[in-house]
């Protein structure tokens, strides 16, 4: 079975505390492991390089050099990983984690996963904020991570982001933060034809605490906002279907996602009986979240997290959140 999550090591190049994570794969650490631990464990102990492209010229019987490519490779296992130009900022795996140190010894942060993606091409670690809220009375619990990750084959930049979790069905949202210049994000995003520099991209993030509170009250509202049956056939044809179109004159593929998110809404999810979800938009925001996070049909848990983190999946977790929205002042 192909994963999408790095096996180049022979096992999940993954690492984490607590519980298994809902993938089921991973290497777990104890809590208070160091840099260097996470490092191996999540098999982010690899360096890349960058080395010039070549190419046989039989017209000379030579070989030459393209000037302004590279090829970036990984030393431990010699496996090229892409070619970009010659100006790509690399961000090591090393990188990623190193963030992480001073948030973790002086701000409370503790990390909580890492991993690595797609053979090495793509690398990440979550850390907990040590922020978490009850969205009404009971268990339904959310903690807030910030979530760090880069590419070294341009198919993501470096991505800094705040996401809440929720404890019941380990189902992610992202929220958006108050940066540096008081403008609201969801995301901090450094390309590869700059430098990366970690101490702008935490002041470009700023204090994820109020933007914490500012998302729970708004999920709180979300759980406070009874849905009837035709909203929801409509809330889900704005999110997975064509907008413009009912619910019987969607394509089919649009059809099934709908009735399975449908399903998860109305009892099948995790979660989806307590009085918060119960046929609420917040019960909505879940099960579409759940949908993409957990039963969204994939080659492997590693595509769909990437899927659901920083691909397609992203997007629709902020239209589901946004829409959710839209009906709280219905």
């Amino acid at each position: 079975m192909a994963h999408e999550i790095d096996m180049s090591n022979g096992r999940a190049n993954m690492a984490y505390v607590g519980e298994v994570p809902w993938h089921g794969l991973g290497s777990e650490l104890q809590e208070g492991a160091s840099i260097d631990e996470w490092l191996v464990a999540a098999g982010m102990n690899f360096t890349l390089h960058m080395h010039p492209v070549m190419y046989y010229n039989p017209k000379i019987n030579a070989m030459r050099v393209v000037d302004d490519r590279r090829v970036i490779v990984r030393d431990d296992t010699h496996e090229a990983l892409s070619v970009t130009s010659a100006t790509y900022e690399l961000v090591q795996p090393r990188d990623v984690l190193e963030f992480y140190r001073d948030l973790v010894s002086a701000a409370g942060f503790r990390l909580n996963t890492a991993g690595v993606l797609r053979g090495g091409r793509k690398y990440w670690a979550l850390a907990e904020l040590g922020e978490e809220a009850m969205i009404g009375v009971g268990v339904d619990k959310m903690k807030g991570y910030l979530l760090l990750a880069t590419s070294c084959d341009m198919s993501l930049a470096s991505t800094g982001m705040f996401t809440g979790v929720r404890v019941v069905c380990a189902n992610t949202l992202s929220f958006a933060v108050t940066g540096a210049e008081g403008d609201a994000k969801r995301h901090v995003k450094v390309p590869h034809s700059r430098v990366f520099n970690p101490a702008q991209v935490k002041a470009q993030l700023g204090i994820a605490s109020a933007s914490w509170h500012a998302f729970i009250e708004q999920s709180r509202k979300l759980a406070e906002t009874d849905v009837e049956k035709v909203q929801a056939v409509e809330w889900l044809a704005r999110v997975f279907g064509d907008a413009e179109k009912t619910a019987a004159e969607q394509d089919a593929s649009a059809t099934r996602t709908m009735q399975r998110v449908l399903d998860l809404f109305n009892g099948a999810g995790r979660g989806s009986d307590l009085p918060t979800a119960a046929g609420t938009a917040w019960g909505l925001v879940n099960a579409a979240t759940e949908y993409l996070d957990h039963h969204r049909n994939e080659r492997s848990p590693g595509n769909r997290l990437d899927r659901a983190w920083f691909g397609d999946g992203a997007v629709l977790k902020q239209r589901a959140w946004d829409e959710a929205l839209a009906l709280v002042t219905v």
